[in-house]
């Protein structure tokens, strides 16, 4: 079983989608084994997003960015 139907079946889709707990490891594995793809990264998401359109062969919408700032103040 892959894609989506294999994280529906998965013990975070089922349990963890709405619960906050645990690592990045707890929410990426199951029985210690890695079950998705690709990671992306808040402060990359443009570039991550086309890199999974490009993926899985759709084009990439620009998804914008409101309230940007150049930093912590």
């Amino acid at each position: 079983m892959d894609g989506f139907n294999a994280f529906i079946q998965s013990h975070y889709g089922q349990k963890m989608i709405n619960e906050r707990h645990g690592d990045i490891f707890d929410w990426i594995s199951e029985d210690g084994n890695i079950i998705v793809d690709f990671v992306g990264k808040v402060e990359t998401l443009q570039q991550d997003w086309k890199k999974i359109c490009r993926q899985i062969g759709v084009e990439a919408a620009d998804i914008g960015h409101i309230n940007k700032t150049n930093g912590l103040d």
